[in-house]
């Protein structure tokens, strides 16, 4: 299997589901993805789009779910060589990049209502809930396979700019920032068929 992006270190094969590491371990047994948990969403590996005029194609995704819901964060790759993440949650679509968590107060005690800051943006905490379980396909960062356990926060503002935190036992959260976007803006080719999106 190739490698299309320096970072990621592992994918899981789509036919056999075994993950498939950059560097392999000797003798180590070899590992298998759980398949996701759930598909009800037109976007898929392979699906290509734009974002502002740049062309992308999506490689992986990381599938989140919590104590109440789901997310999938689906990893682009840029015509630029840029990487990123399409967020697809309740009907919603997004694009955001890594950032980093620029707030004085712990991200712990952080509550629904408050004002965090990421980058240099304040945003507004909208959902605060648990990763409970992690699932992926494609390739994707190891970092983001990380987090189960740990609080996730999503954060919006009024101008369509947001966020998420999520806070693993480092204590450096893994902060991510972006704005939301239309289904229409994005140019897509390649989508999943599904009746309830068609």
């Amino acid at each position: 299997m190739v490698f299309r992006t320096e970072v990621s270190l592992a994918q899981v094969c789509p036919s056999c589901l075994s993950v498939v590491r950059k560097t392999m371990v000797p003798g180590a047994v070899p590992q298998k993805a759980v398949p996701m948990r759930e598909v009800m969403s037109i976007i898929q590996i392979g699906m290509t789009g734009t974002r502002a005029g740049d062309k992308f194609e999506v490689i992986g995704r990381i599938q989140y779910f919590f104590l109440e819901g789901y997310r999938n964060h689906w990893f682009v790759l840029y015509e630029s060589g840029l990487t990123g993440w399409l967020g697809d949650w309740a009907g919603n679509y997004c694009f955001f990049q890594e950032s980093s968590y620029t707030g004085h107060s712990p991200v712990g005690s952080l509550c629904i209502g408050d004002t965090a800051t990421i980058g240099a943006v304040i945003l507004s905490i909208e959902v605060k809930d648990k990763v409970k379980q992690i699932f992926w396909e494609g390739e994707v960062p190891e970092q983001g396979l990380q987090e189960l356990g740990f609080a996730s926060i999503e954060l919006f503002r009024t101008d369509g700019q947001m966020g998420i935190l999520q806070v693993t036992n480092s204590r450096v959260p893994h902060a991510y920032l972006g704005s939301y976007v239309e289904l229409n803006e994005m140019s897509l080719q390649g989508t999943r068929t599904h009746d309830e999106w068609l």
